[in-house]
C-alpha cells in the first residue's frame, strides 16, 4: 500500500457528487483537490512548468533582439546627401581643379545663402538659378550641402549648321498645294541664339528688329557664324543674276539677334540659357514664335538636371518652337571624342 492510502479521510467534506463513487476514486479526488493541511489548492502552473515558460520567453526576446541587433548593423547608415553631379564636374572633382564654372538651379536667395555659406565668387545671376565659380574642396562642400539638388558644369558651346533648302523640302511650302497656302514665315519672328548678325549685310539689313548681347559686347557677329545661319532662315533675295537663286528658309520672318557666341565661335552654357529667357520674357513684344539654336557641347548628364535642356523646356511651354542642330556628328561620334556631342531636342519641338 502506498503512502497516500493511510491519510486521514475523516474531517473533509465530501461533495455529493462523489458520494456514489467508490473510495478509491473518491480518496483520489481528494488527494489531486487539497494540499496535506487540508485547504483547498490554487489554480495556478506547476513550478517547475512556470520556469520552463519563463526560459521559453527569455530565449525568445533574447532571440530576437540578437536578430534585430544583427539587422541593425549589417543595415548601412543613412547614406549622406550628395547631389548629382554632371560628368564634367565629376572630373573636375576628381582631378581637384582650382577654377571651375558651375550652375546651379535655384532662387536668388539660395544662389546667395550658398555664396556666403562657401564663400564663393557668382559670376552672373540666372532665371533659373546662378552661375558659381568654385575650387574642388568647394564643389565637394556644395555637393553634399541639402540645399542643392544637382550642379552643372558651365561647358562650352560652339557653332553648328548645315542645311540645304530642297533637302528639307522647303521649295514645296513656298510653292503651297490645294490643301495648303504658301508659306514665307511672314508675321513670325525667330530669335537666333549665336555670335551675332550682321545687321548691314544686304540680306539682313531689313530683317533684325532688336539685338542683344550676353557676351558683353554690342550684338555685331566677328566670327560670321551667326551671320550666316541669320541667312539661312530669313534672308532676302539677291537682286544680282549670280545671288537671285539665294534667300532664306523663311524669307519672309523677322529676326532678333541674341549674341552668345564670342569672336573665336565659342561660349557657355549659361549665356545661352540666359537668351532662351530673355526670349520667353520678350515673345510677345516682338512676337517670337521660334528660337534657333545651331549650337553643340557634350552630353554630361541626364536631361532631367542639364540646366540649357530645362531652358529649352520652359520655350516650350511658353509657346516657342525651338529648333536645334541635331547629327552633325552622325549616330556614333569620332574615336578621339570620348563623349557624343549634345545637339538635344526636347519633346515638343
Amino acid at each position: 500500500m502506498n503512502a497516500s492510502s493511510h491519510l486521514p479521510l475523516s474531517g473533509r467534506r465530501v461533495p455529493p457528487s462523489l458520494r456514489t463513487v467508490p473510495l478509491s476514486e473518491r480518496r483520489a479526488f481528494l488527494l489531486r483537490s487539497h494540499d496535506i493541511t487540508g485547504n483547498v489548492r490554487e489554480d495556478r502552473p506547476k513550478p517547475a512548468r512556470r520556469k520552463a515558460v519563463t526560459l521559453r520567453t527569455s530565449v525568445q526576446y533574447l532571440t530576437v533582439a540578437i536578430v534585430s541587433a544583427c539587422f541593425l548593423a549589417a543595415a548601412p547608415a543613412s547614406a549622406a546627401h550628395r547631389a548629382r553631379l554632371s560628368a564634367d564636374l565629376a572630373d573636375h572633382l576628381a582631378a581637384g581643379s582650382q577654377t571651375i564654372d558651375v550652375i546651379i538651379h535655384a532662387d536668388r536667395a539660395t544662389v546667395n545663402m550658398l555664396a556666403a555659406r562657401y564663400n564663393l565668387v557668382v559670376k552672373r545671376y540666372l532665371k533659373s538659378g546662378g552661375v558659381f565659380q568654385v575650387n574642388a574642396g568647394q564643389l565637394a562642400a556644395l555637393q553634399q550641402d541639402d540645399a542643392v539638388d544637382h550642379l552643372s558644369g558651365d561647358v562650352r558651346i560652339q557653332s553648328s549648321v548645315d542645311v540645304t533648302a530642297e533637302s528639307i523640302g522647303a521649295d514645296q511650302v513656298w510653292a503651297g498645294s490645294a490643301d495648303v497656302p504658301a508659306l514665307s514665315g511672314s508675321g513670325v519672328t525667330v530669335a537666333v541664339i549665336d555670335s551675332g548678325i550682321d545687321d548691314k549685310h544686304n540680306a539682313l539689313k531689313r530683317r533684325v528688329l532688336h539685338s542683344e548681347d550676353f557676351t558683353g559686347g554690342n550684338g555685331v557677329d566677328r566670327y560670321g557664324h551667326g551671320t550666316h545661319v541669320a541667312a539661312t532662315i530669313a534672308g532676302e533675295q539677291g537682286l544680282l543674276p549670280d545671288t537671285r537663286a539665294y534667300r532664306g528658309i523663311a524669307f519672309g520672318a523677322a529676326l532678333v539677334n541674341l549674341r552668345v557666341l564670342n569672336d573665336e565661335g565659342n561660349g557657355t552654357a549659361s549665356s545661352v540659357i540666359e537668351a532662351i529667357d530673355w526670349a520667353i520674357d520678350n515673345k510677345s513684344a516682338y512676337r517670337i514664335g521660334v528660337i534657333n539654336l545651331s549650337l553643340g557641347a557634350p552630353v554630361l548628364q541626364p536631361y532631367r538636371d542639364d540646366p540649357l535642356c530645362a531652358a529649352v523646356e520652359r520655350a516650350v511651354a511658353a509657346g516657342i518652337v525651338v529648333v536645334v542642330a541635331a547629327g552633325n556628328y552622325g549616330k556614333t561620334a569620332p574615336k578621339p571624342l570620348t563623349r557624343i556631342w549634345r545637339e538635344c531636342t526636347p519633346s515638343g519641338t
